[in-house]
């Protein structure tokens, strides 16, 4: 596998993970660094000792489980629940199944609040992770022929930030005034004529196989072609 262009992300916080919680709106929090310094702050509100907290394999997951020994201290009991897409966490977060998760970006939970109502909020930052585009078939981006077939995230924000890398590389044009999070649809210049595929973010290393390249987050990369 080959890589060609990646987006650190190194200035832009919107789109570092965060761990949500249900919303509560008497109680507020501020914005720790250190998910163990938002559980330690959690442990002194929380009623019940044990707390299930969905997230993806990979770093979050392993990341997650660095911090249960630290949670222990405070008296906190943490049970993880992995899960494999990027939408059932936050379901289950709003059904009350999880009393929180860690998988997303800040643009990402604000997109399913917006569209699925959910009741759920951000309580801390956890790491910035970088998304990057991959191919299986090509040394070169350059090497992609016309009319190649690329796959991008479906989601608003994933599927926006690849777009927003692309531009900035002049492989595409996009409108202006597209904010983080454009769409196939606001391209203005394609000059390659690329085909975008869009599939949802956890399944993107899948698509490696039948597309010239993909645009893959770092932790479903972790898992998928690692």
């Amino acid at each position: 596998m080959d890589f060609h262009f990646i987006d650190f992300a190194a200035q832009k916080r919107e789109y570092g993970s965060v761990a949500a919680r249900p919303m509560e709106p008497k109680m507020s929090f501020r914005l720790p660094l250190l998910l163990s310094a938002v559980l330690a702050a959690w442990s002194a509100a929380a009623a019940a000792e044990t707390i299930k907290i969905g997230v993806t394999p990979g770093p979050h997951a392993q990341i997650l489980e660095a911090v249960k020994p630290i949670a222990a201290k405070q008296g906190l009991d943490i049970q993880l629940l992995e899960f494999s897409d990027y939408v059932v966490p936050n379901a289950a977060l709003d059904a009350g199944e999880i009393q929180a998760n860690s998988f997303q970006n800040q643009p990402y939970l604000d997109n399913q609040k917006a569209d699925r109502g959910y009741k759920i909020e951000s309580v801390g930052l956890t790491v910035n992770f970088p998304i990057g585009v991959y191919s299986k078939k090509h040394k070169a981006f350059a090497d992609i022929p016309e009319g190649g077939k690329v796959s991008i995230p479906n989601d608003p924000t994933n599927g926006g930030r690849v777009l927003l890398l692309l531009r900035d590389k002049g492989v595409i044009k996009l409108k202006d005034g597209t904010g983080f999070k454009p769409t196939v649809l606001d391209i203005t210049e394609n000059p390659k004529k690329l085909k975008f595929i869009e599939v949802e973010a956890a399944q993107t290393p899948r698509a490696l196989d039948d597309v010239d390249a993909a645009a893959v987050n770092t932790n479903p990369l972790w898992i998928g072609v690692s």
